[in-house]
Formats: structure tokens, sequence, C-alpha cells
């Protein structure tokens, strides 16, 4: 025994224990901690010694439901595995602690039945607001629960029917592809693959986009695309395709981490090293990146600059509720590294 009071272990110190160790009435207690000028000074340093004596802790829910507000935001990521997730929502905290609101992670796990039921959990659990990667854009489910939420709302790297009054923040994957297919171009390479995801998903498209606007700058060049499941297994096959024959590409650009693992597991069975025998371009590139032999070529997305756009969208909306919707475009930076290098001599 450590001669606690019975019944007293798990006690949690209200606002009546440190009204009784300032020896002053609760209502005291509530203005001072609630930040009201009407206290004498000498009223307001007991209760805030006592409230420090005391280890005292505000009722954050309960305050929350008296001010129809939780001072908290929810997150709904499509894929928790993916680090560029972990930078957008470390930038997305960073914003939010200074105004003293808290994020709640959900993970969808690539399961776009998931976006649904995690938006009902944080509707739940009454956040302010919500930033969200969808897994799949059109999703009717998706689409139905987003367009009767009711709170300010971010979508980030998606796009949304006009029934669905979010805010977006994306990156210029567009402007990033092109910029390395340019790049590889301008090294004497002419037959270039882009792999990319399925065409469901905005970042494809914006790849896509990307190539065409370089394909109309190089006409004596080829350019190949295939969109694939965003797996390594998909990532590898196909790679192994378009590296099997006769005229393959000189150069392939890799539009997702986990695609990147498949193309390199097929350059490794085809006997073909990147960067000498193949010209490698990934895209949001882990900062191993670099240290990988040779060190990776990458268009990269800055994911703490993402999350804190986002974060700020919403924190406008809820300051101001009738304004409208806004939009923000990021840079994709293309990073050349020894990756990327010239076609391998004829």
């Amino acid at each position: 025994m450590t001669g606690e009071t019975p019944g007293r272990l798990n006690h949690r110190v209200g606002i009546r224990d440190v009204a009784a160790k300032a020896d002053v009435g609760i209502s005291t207690v509530s203005r001072v901690l609630s930040g009201s000028a009407d206290v004498r000074d000498e009223l307001r340093d007991r209760v805030l010694a006592a409230a420090a004596e005391l280890g005292y802790q505000p009722d954050i829910l309960a305050q929350s439901l008296r001010r129809g507000a939780t001072r908290s935001m929810g997150f709904i990521a499509d894929d928790l595995r993916n680090h560029l997730i972990a930078d957008i929502a470390t930038g997305a905290e960073g914003v939010l602690r200074a105004r003293g609101y808290s994020l709640l992670v959900m993970n969808s796990e690539l399961d776009p039945t998931l976006d649904p039921v995690n938006i009902r959990v944080l509707q739940a659990r009454r956040v302010d607001a919500l930033m969200m990667c969808p897994v799949e854009e059109s999703h009717p489910e998706t689409v139905a629960a987003l367009t009767s939420l009711g709170m300010p709302l971010c979508i980030i790297e998606g796009d949304q029917p006009a029934s669905v009054r979010a805010s977006h923040v994306h990156s210029d994957h567009a402007g990033g592809v092109a910029d390395a297919l340019r790049h590889l171009v301008a090294l004497g390479h002419r037959r270039i693959a882009l792999l990319t995801g399925p065409a469901r998903y905005r970042s494809a498209r914006e790849r896509r986009r990307g190539l065409d606007v370089a394909a109309a700058e190089a006409p004596t060049a080829t350019f190949l695309h295939r969109g694939v499941e965003l797996t390594e297994e998909d990532g590898q096959a196909t790679a192994g395709v378009l590296l099997g024959g006769a005229d393959r590409p000189t150069a392939v650009v890799v539009g997702g981490a986990r695609l990147l693992v498949g193309v390199l597991r097929a350059l490794e069975a085809a006997g073909l090293e990147p960067g000498r025998d193949v010209a490698i371009v990934t895209s949001d590139a882990l900062p191993l990146a670099a240290m990988f032999r040779p060190p990776l070529a990458a268009i990269q997305r800055d994911g703490p600059a993402i999350g804190r756009a986002a974060a700020e969208l919403l924190l406008r909306r809820i300051d101001e509720p009738e304004m409208d919707v806004e939009t923000v475009q990021l840079r994709a930076v293309y990073v050349p590294r020894a990756s990327a290098g010239p076609p391998p001599a004829p």
C-alpha cells in the first residue's frame, strides 16, 4: 500500500478542488480559467497557483460541448504506409497545434469502402473540419457522405464533383513529369516510358498530361504510357513486358513508390542496371533515394507544405464560414540524379 485514500486513485481534479484549494467560489474559478477580466488580480493569482499545485487539466470534452466546437480536425488518409502521408500529417499538425487544435487520423488502407465509414466516425467525433486523401474520387458512397458533410472540407490530391463543397490542395504533377521528360530528351533518350496509376486518380491523369506536353515539344521521340494498379506486382509485370522487348525504352519514369519497387525488380530480373542500361526517374522518393546506387532521380512533392496548406485552408473556413472554397497548387520539383543518365551507346 502506498497510503492513497481509498476511492481516490482515479480522481480527476476539477474546478471544485481548485476552488477549495484557493478558498474561493466555483464561479470565480470558472471566470479565471475562461480568461475573464472581471476578477481581481489577487484572486486570479490564488486560483492559478491552486490549479498549478493540484495539476488541474481542463475537461476539453465538456468545454467542446458547451462551445459547440471540439477544436479538432479529422484527416482521412488513403494509405498510412505511404511516407508522403506522414509528411502531410506532420505539416498539418504543426499549423493546427499553434492554433490549439488536435488532429485525428483515420486510415482507409486503399479500400474505397472504408472512406465513407471513416467520414461517419469523424462526424460522430464532432471534428470541426475534415481533410482527406480519397481512395477513389468517384466512389458513390464517399461522394454522398461528403456532399452532406456540413463542415469545412479540404480534399488533398483528388477531384470531386460540384456537389461536394470542398477546398483542394493539389501538386503540379504535370509540370514535374514534363520537366523530367525534357531532361531525358536533352540527354538523348528517344524512347521513354511513363508508368502511372489508373486514370481514376488525379495524379495519374495529371502525369499523363505532363507526358502529352513533353511529347508535343519533342516530336522525334516516342513516349509510352502504361496505367496500372498501384502495386509492386503490377509494376513488375508491366515493366517486365516493356523491358523484355527488342525495342525496350531507354528511360522509365515511375509514378509511385510502390510501382518503383516492381520496376527495380523487373530490371534485376532482366539483368539491367538502373542509370546505365535504363534511366530511371521515380516519384515521391524516400529520403534514402539519394543514397541508392546510383542515386535516384525523382519528381518530389513537399508533403509538409501540402499538410500546412490544407490546415490553413480549413482554419480560414472555420474563421469565416461564408467564405468560398479555395484551391492551392504546389510545385512538384524534378531532382535529377545519376539514375537519370544518358542512353547506352548503340
